[in-house]
């Protein structure tokens, strides 16, 4: 009800387009505001049930790599950076 999920998702750029937003999201210094989401390089993880209880840890994150990182040892060296 305080708007904090409205506040994360302007921050990711994943904001709906029925709210306007006005002002500037500033991270580090740079104006994030006019940046797509992917270019903003920020996510979130929240607490609760978006993980697969069924995989391991390193299998979760695995999920969410790009499809780019290919092969197991590059993903294995990915998922322990």
């Amino acid at each position: 009800g305080s708007g904090k999920s409205t506040l994360l998702a302007a921050i990711t750029g994943t904001l709906d387009a029925a709210f306007t937003m006005t002002g500037r999201i500033r991270l580090d210094g740079h104006d994030l505001s006019g940046l797509p989401t992917e270019a903003r390089r920020i996510g979130i993880l929240f607490q609760d049930e978006y993980l697969f209880p069924h995989l391991s840890v390193g299998a979760n994150l695995a999920f969410g790599l790009k499809p780019e990182v290919r092969g197991r040892a590059a993903r294995r060296a990915r998922i322990e950076a």
